[in-house]
């Protein structure tokens, strides 16, 4: 008699067990999922404010006052917008990223950036890209 109950019970207790972990997956799952439609979308907002200094072909006629302008308009992205579902390595390296906007862009008002500046603020570009990337699994060879 005590085994058909405790066999009832472990059943029962497993039962809801079960159910609970599998809500709870179910749940997570579907709030990933919003996430990242939310990330896909703003994204793509702050990659185009990224495209300002492209690899190839360079545009050598930016101007440190386009850098700024550059800054202030991921400020606004940030704030309006993007800033809340950001990862935190990508929020990271925002904040990398702003930091350096605004120092370089300090340095002279209407003047062309430097061979050098333009090298340097490309590659944090292309850091914080990375991260939204990877945010998104979009270069991911594989989610499984």
């Amino acid at each position: 008699m005590n085994d058909i109950i405790i066999t009832i019970l472990s059943f029962l207790i497993g039962g809801v067990l079960g159910g609970f972990v599998q809500a709870l997956y179910n749940y997570k799952k579907e709030i990933l999922s919003i996430i990242w439609t939310k990330r896909f979308e703003e994204y793509k907002v702050v990659w185009e404010l990224t495209g300002v200094l492209p690899k190839y072909p360079e545009d050598r006629d930016i101007r440190y006052t386009d850098i700024y302008s550059t800054c202030l308009q991921l400020k606004n992205w940030y704030f309006k917008s993007g800033g809340i579902i950001l990862s935190k390595k990508s929020r990271i390296a925002y904040e990398n990223l702003q930091k350096t906007l605004y120092a370089i862009s300090n340095k002279q008002t209407g003047e062309k950036l430097t061979p050098d500046d333009y090298s340097n603020l490309r590659a944090i570009f292309s850091l914080f890209r990375a991260e939204l990337t990877s945010d998104l699994t979009s270069r991911n060879k594989s989610l499984l």
